[in-house]
């Protein structure tokens, strides 16, 4: 099953992935080209970055942890097994998990 297909299965996922596609191809073409991704050495960032992936996750549009940490100094990267980009949704348990063990360090 796709994302997609798993997202219509969560009415009220759907529905506000639907209030929001409106607005989506601008903000998907905004953080296409977003400086950050875009510009050359770190940003000499101070503050620890934490990278959430979802293990089901693929794509070339997504972001390698390797190339983030020429960015971010500071990442580390946690795993989310049997996610995928929707883990807000379909794990907000391990999500949380995963933001807490961050911001509790």
């Amino acid at each position: 099953m796709g994302e997609i297909d798993m997202l219509i299965t969560m009415p009220p996922v759907w529905a506000r992935f639907c209030d929001a596609m409106p607005t989506l191809g601008r903000e998907l073409d905004a953080a296409h080209t977003c400086d950050v991704f875009t510009r050359q050495g770190p940003l000499n960032a101070s503050v620890p970055t934490l990278h959430i992936k979802g293990s089901e996750t693929t794509g070339d549009s997504y972001v390698s942890t390797e190339a983030l940490a020429q960015l971010f100094p500071k990442i580390s990267e946690v795993t989310m097994q049997g996610q995928g980009h929707g883990a807000a949704a379909t794990g907000p348990a391990p999500l949380a998990e995963a933001v807490l063990g961050h911001v509790g360090r």
